[in-house]
């Protein structure tokens, strides 16, 4: 969740790009005159044959608009004024969609970026966020964040569960349900695995949970506290706030729980270590 975010804002702070697009190495660096917004007209998709779906144009137009709009670099526009267009035209069959999504240079017509991407009826939404994801690779050299997911806290059920949802807040899931208080889900660095701190067992321990198999083990569980753990970078090790010697203390354990450091020692409490 943090690195999902440091992303956003870095996209959203980036230098408003120019109307030249120069090939370089495995990205194209798009810049607009006097550091404006790139000016993108976005078509609705429209099926290869048959009747328009109007439900699927309306959601996937929305969300070019939405994952794009956010990163600053853009505005919406009618096709005359535009920079560069997007256009996607599917084929829905009984279980799956395909869609075919182009990115051209206007009014040249050039073309950019050309996917296509096939996917269960269920995965729409993950279909035209992964090409959003690429559009920004191929006009920054920076591969868009719109298929990350979000972890966090809700009280919906009535305790404090950790829920799971895309960035944009749809497709939320429910990870646990163990009907206690679980606090700060943290992503290992591959995305696949989260740890928390739950006392579904009487005490604030620390556990580790893979996402897509939903397979849980408890990481730490010394007297006191165990919280606000953090994964390493290379998602071996995860830094810790214990209080199993008296006060809250940093200490570094190996992910399946080993014990490696105690990294502070003074009478203050230390929490929430990030790693650089």
């Amino acid at each position: 969740m943090k690195h999902f975010f440091s992303l956003i804002f870095f996209l959203t702070a980036l230098v408003l790009l120019p109307t030249t697009i120069i090939a370089q190495d495995d990205f194209l660096r798009v810049t607009a005159q006097g550091n404006r917004q790139l000016r993108l007209n976005i078509l609705p998709p429209v099926p290869s044959s048959g009747a328009q779906n109007q439900q699927i144009a309306s959601e996937v137009a929305d969300i070019f608009k939405l994952d794009l709009g956010i990163t600053g670099l853009f505005t919406m526009v009618d096709q005359p004024e535009a920079d560069l267009q997007l256009k996607a035209i599917y084929t829905v069959t009984a279980q799956a969609v395909t869609f075919e999504y182009r990115l051209a240079e206007l009014p040249s017509g050039r073309e950019i970026l050309a996917k296509r991407y096939s996917s269960p009826l269920t995965d729409i939404r993950k279909n035209a966020h992964t090409f959003s994801d690429e559009i920004l690779s191929s006009l920054t050299g920076e591969l868009g964040p719109f298929t990350g997911k979000i972890t966090y806290i809700s009280t919906a059920t009535g305790n404090k569960e950790i829920w799971l949802m895309d960035w944009d807040g749809k497709n939320r899931r429910k990870l646990t349900n163990n009907g206690s208080i679980n606090l700060n889900p943290e992503f290992s660095p591959s995305g696949k695995e989260i740890i928390f701190t739950s006392y579904k067992n009487g005490n604030p321990d620390l556990y580790r949970r893979e996402l897509f198999t939903g397979s849980e083990a408890r990481t730490s569980s010394s007297s006191g506290i165990n919280i606000t753990g953090a994964f390493s970078p290379e998602g071996d090790r995860i830094a810790l706030a214990k209080s199993k010697d008296g006060n809250s203390e940093i200490y570094l354990i190996t992910k399946d729980g080993k014990q490696l450091a105690r990294l502070t020692k003074n009478h203050a409490i230390d929490l929430s270590p990030t790693w650089s």
